[in-house]
């Protein structure tokens, strides 16, 4: 289920960024979806998300494997984890909503979250 809200989340705010460029400058541009790294903050800011979409679109479709391979699945799930701290950077970089004071402890509040729930994943594959 979390994957599943997950990944319509993601797809939702790719295609509704996709459509307010479009909707700006009048055409769809498909390089908003290619990280470009070196072209600025603003690009490099945007690139985190995207390389985060490409790493949760990888791991999503090797969930399909799973069950056949479980301990293949488990090492490609770890994926998500790397989007996640993608997701983070990105969302403060980009930071329109999370400079809004309502925001701030809604967003801090995810990356505690976030990270007590890494740090008793780390703890419980330690006692196996």
């Amino acid at each position: 289920i979390i994957g599943t809200a997950l990944t319509i989340s993601i797809l939702m705010h790719a295609g509704l960024f996709m459509s307010a460029v479009a909707n700006r400058t009048g055409h769809l541009s498909l390089t908003n979806l290619v990280p470009a790294l070196t072209n600025g903050y603003y690009d490099a800011a945007r690139s985190l998300g995207v390389i985060a979409l490409l790493l949760v679109v990888l791991a999503i479709s090797m969930s399909t494997f799973g069950r056949r391979y479980v301990r293949l699945w488990r090492v490609w799930h770890l994926l998500v984890v790397i989007a996640m701290v993608l997701v983070l950077m990105h969302a403060y970089a980009i930071g329109s909503e999370i400079q809004s004071l309502r925001f701030q402890p809604v967003y801090w509040g995810i990356v505690v979250t976030f990270a007590v729930a890494v740090v008793i994943r780390f703890m419980v594959l330690i006692r196996k």
